[in-house]
């Protein structure tokens, strides 16, 4: 699946659960998007780069925490 397909589909993910107070975590766009865990935080932090997404604080900061994303 090409990149720009990736993007335009995690954005519309993220865009449906937009309204959830504490956004996705990388898991869960992983799992919709049936990419490894790994792609995902690649595939978001280039869209946070790119200024369409961004972290949310998570409850659980620290080391191995679980990154929240949101649409901006």
């Amino acid at each position: 699946m090409s990149n720009s397909i990736l993007k335009q589909q995690c954005l519309e993910l993220l865009a449906a659960y937009g309204g959830r107070e504490g956004g996705l975590i990388t898991r869960e766009v992983s799992d919709a998007l049936d990419i490894s865990v790994y792609q995902a935080r690649i595939l978001l932090l280039t869209l946070q780069d790119e200024g369409v997404v961004r972290q949310v604080p998570g409850r659980k900061p620290g080391r191995g925490a679980a990154l929240h994303w949101r649409i901006i």
